[in-house]
């Protein structure tokens, strides 16, 4: 369908919404998927897999400049007590030489065969790293090659790695108690669920985060589907997992056995079919190899590994496929099966068929990488500034524009925001039809609105107000599945916002399985709650500018305030829908407002702060320090309350360490209801400069926080001082370095 033909059709949708046509769901028409049959090999995704042995070739790689990573690989001290903690005795970096991947291995201590024991530098209580020739204090480079899939069902496209791809444990944490003769493993201090509780597992996490970052590209992250799973205990009831809904993940017990994968359906019988050899890489990461029995009949599979199910067993203990014999085997190895580090991992996941292409095929080049669209709406007419709603929205906006997500190209004309001139049902349904008319099947794109929702006298919530009409939670879910192909990131800021998952995607049946999958949403509130006007946070750029309280979090949260991606607990640099949720969710608590994630976790954010960039280039010479220009970007866009600014000193390392200088309060006694307040001291990474901060109250007890504040160092020449209003404060700034 061509662009003009495929706008018409949308706007059509358009008028269906707003009451010309009856709404009808929309579904995307997808790509055919190629022919293929249960336990064909094809080819989707790299890792790092071969070991190079060209000694030309590594002299080249060694030469090459890359960063070194920890993995972070745990050891603890040699009991089940919890000690467990991760340590960077294992580092790897990787470079592209000559258009191919590599990747380099280093370890100074020996991976421990169990996560409870301590990694040393002799092999008394190592894995197998040794047994498989990887010594410490050694390099090892290794090609990234494509990965081999075997299909398992090519209806749903069900995928299992063939090849053993990496040895990671169940489990990093583990703490032991003992009732009644049961000995219970927990995987938290908490003891709130079992260490090999599949939904917290460590392996779960890896899954998802590293091995998914590692061997997918933009473009194919977004051909991996979601999956259900059940994650049940084969043994005991009270070691079942919650399920999960995840892109990839370990195969269940039952999987294993299942005839139609191609496997032999009794569990003890060898079976050929799920036997599997790990890779160089793998044995590298300390991969258990069999090497032989005296049962001959096992003799047959010298050479494969042991590789993990997610089933949770029983104690200590898992489930996985064995290297002699491949059947499926509960794992007793001295109740530490759950901590091991030498069982292999076998990666599953549904993918688009289309994608992938048969073994030894090249696939197709991608034309160009996915975008990034968003709009951005501010649905009060008329008093937008006064419920922050403007300024929600703005921030938002620049948010989007500052986005760097890897894989993606985002352009601003790409990124739309729409103030309360524009808020009607028509208008916005025009907008949303118009700005996503281009968006292809790879790309993720943005709807955020600010604003109120609509009830009738009887108290049913109808939808997002917009003026003086609305548009009702289903036809805004058809209205965005209609006009959006690829991923849609919906955001909402407005009383009773669950309503859109509730109403407009769960109990939509004009929506297929597949459209609703497609959407990921991120709401203010629950169904019964509000997003009270008065729940406003100021700031310190300008006095009289509002920010809703669940919008002013989730832009800091992407780095609005002070550059920094709070939410970015895992700290890889990228702020995923989870993380998002999860950091918004304790700070809107006091403010009675609960928000609600739906649909899988999914990479939304990366950026570097646009303020700090900013100050940094300007003073970033012989006149200033560059510690200064950081800290007045921070302080310029602080949290407008005391305890946030102190945060925020602290955050940017400022401590109590005097430096031999004194500090004291503005008047010389310490009354910060009255007088000033002493941020402390912090040595310059810049240069050698000792920087003093102080902050001053005022000289009167209705004075504003932060009115007046000096950063300095011990270098008088290095000064700036402001006895200005807080409002001007970015103002005298450039005014300094302009």
């Amino acid at each position: 369908m061509n662009r003009k033909n495929r706008f018409l059709s949308v706007f059509l949708a358009v008028m269906m919404l707003v009451g010309i046509l009856p709404v009808t769901g929309g579904t995307k028409a997808e790509a055919e998927d190629a022919t293929y049959q249960v336990g064909d090999i094809v080819e989707f995704g790299s890792y790092p897999q071969s070991l190079v042995t060209n000694e030309v070739l590594i002299n080249q790689l060694n030469a090459t400049d890359s960063e070194w990573i920890s993995y972070g690989y745990y050891s603890g001290t040699g009991n089940y007590d919890g000690s467990m903690a991760p340590s960077d005795y294992m580092k790897y970096r990787d470079v592209t030489v000559g258009g191919n991947k590599y990747r380099a291995v280093h370890f100074t201590k020996y991976r421990p065969g169990y996560t409870s024991l301590e990694a040393l530098t002799t092999t008394a209580q190592s894995g197998y790293q040794d047994k498989n020739g990887y010594y410490i204090n050694t390099t090892y480079w290794f090609k990234f090659e494509p990965v081999l899939w075997r299909i398992l069902d090519s209806d749903k496209g069900l995928m299992l790695s063939e090849r053993i791809l990496d040895s990671q444990a169940y489990n990093n944490y583990s703490e032991c108690a003992t009732d009644n003769y049961r000995k219970d493993y927990w995987g938290n201090a908490e003891h709130s669920y079992y260490t090999f509780y599949y939904a917290k597992s460590s392996i779960r996490d890896w899954l998802n985060r590293f091995f998914f970052n590692t061997a997918f590209i933009g473009t194919q992250k977004n051909k991996i589907r979601h999956t259900s799973l059940s994650n049940t205990s084969t043994w005991n009831s009270d070691y079942n997992s919650n399920s999960t809904y995840d892109k990839i993940f370990l195969l269940s017990e039952s999987e294993s056995e299942r005839g139609t994968y191609g496997f032999n359906t009794d569990q003890y019988s060898s079976d050929p079919a799920r036997a599997a050899q790990g890779t160089d890489y793998a044995k590298a990461q300390g991969l258990n190899v069999f090497n032989g029995s005296t049962n001959q009949n096992w003799n047959n599979y010298i050479g494969y590994s042991d590789w993990l199910l997610r089933s949770p067993y029983y104690e200590g203990n898992i489930n996985k496929i064995t290297s002699y014999g491949a059947f499926v085997y509960a794992h007793f190895g001295g109740d530490g099966g759950h901590v091991s580090t030498y069982h292999g991992i076998r990666p599953a996941m549904r993918v688009d068929l289309s994608a992938v292409t048969p073994a030894h095929e090249e696939p197709e080049q991608q034309e160009t990488p996915p975008k990034i669209y968003s709009l951005s709406i501010n649905g009060i007419a008329g008093e937008g500034n006064i419920h922050g709603t403007d300024n929600d929205t703005a921030a938002f906006y620049t948010r989007m524009c500052a986005n760097t997500l890897d894989g993606y190209i985002i352009e601003d004309s790409n990124q739309h925001t729409y103030g309360y001139s524009n808020t009607d049902a028509v208008t916005i349904s025009k907008l949303i039809s118009m700005d996503f008319q281009n968006t292809d099947d790879d790309d993720l794109s943005f709807f955020f609105f600010s604003g109120h929702s609509v009830s009738n006298s009887n108290g049913i919530h109808l939808g997002i107000s917009l003026g003086e009409s609305y548009i009702s939670w289903q036809n805004l879910v058809n209205l965005l599945c209609s006009s959006i192909r690829g991923e849609i990131m919906v955001i909402l800021d407005c009383c009773h916002a669950e309503c859109f998952i509730t109403k407009g995607i769960a109990s939509n049946s004009e929506l297929s399985d597949a459209d609703k999958a497609r959407f990921h949403v991120l709401t203010a509130c629950r169904e019964n709650e509000t997003s009270k006007p008065e729940d406003l946070v100021k700031t310190l750029l300008f006095r009289d500018i509002n920010y809703g309280c669940f919008s002013f979090y989730l832009e800091k949260g992407l780095g609005f305030v002070n550059g920094y991606l709070e939410a970015d607990s895992s700290g890889d640099g990228i702020v995923s829908l989870y993380e998002l949720y999860r950091y918004i969710s304790p700070k809107t608590a006091d403010h009675d407002m609960t928000p609600q994630m739906f649909g899988g976790d999914i990479e939304l954010y990366q950026t570097s702060s646009e303020y700090i960039d900013y100050y940094t280039a300007k003073w970033n010479s012989s006149d200033y320090n560059v510690d200064l220009a950081k800290m007045t970007a921070a302080l310029a866009n602080a949290v407008y309350t005391p305890e946030a600014i102190e945060t925020e000193y602290r955050h940017l390392g400022f401590t109590n360490e005097s430096y031999g200088f004194g500090l004291y309060d503005y008047d010389g006694g310490y009354d910060p209801l009255r007088c000033g307040y002493a941020a402390g001291f912090k040595k310059s990474s810049y240069n050698d400069d000792v920087i003093c901060l102080i902050s001053v109250r005022g000289s009167s007890n209705t004075a504003d926080w932060i009115g007046n504040f000096s950063i300095l160092t011990l270098d008088a020449g290095k000064h700036i001082g402001f006895s200005i209003p807080a409002e001007h404060i970015i103002d005298n700034v450039n005014s300094l370095i302009e």
